[in-house]
This record gives C-alpha cells, structure tokens and sequence, in this order.
C-alpha cells in the first residue's frame, strides 16, 4: 500500500486546497477537519471572505516536487 500524504489524501476526497510557498491551506469543512486531526502544525484561521481555513506549514507537495526537479 502506498502511502499518502497529506496534500494527496484531501485533493483525493475533494477538499478544497490552496497554498502559499511550501504551506498548505484546506478550507475547513468536517471532511478536511477530520483527515487532518494529528497533523502536529495544523491551527485554524479565518480569510478575508469569512469562511475558515486549515493551515499546515510545509505541506503542499507540488512546491516540494518543484524544488527536487
């Protein structure tokens, strides 16, 4: 079995992601709330619009991969 990360596992159930640099941001509905409970870096914040976001720093891979090429 492969493993998943974190980036992989919410686009995989349809979670609405964004990013900035190497930090990952999921808009926080119950699905992203729940793939990402133990994720040590998570905190919650608020965007411009009013709708809640997950952060997780260092996690949006396409930046990673970007920098191993």
């Amino acid at each position: 079995m492969t493993h998943q990360s974190i980036y992989q596992k919410l686009v995989a159930a349809g979670c609405e992601v964004d990013s900035h640099e190497s930090d990952l941001y999921a808009k926080a509905t119950p699905d992203a709330v729940q793939l990402t409970n133990g994720c040590g870096n998570r905190t919650f914040f608020v965007s411009h619009d009013g709708s809640q976001w997950l952060e997780l720093p260092f996690a949006y891979d396409p930046w990673w991969e970007a920098r191993r090429r």
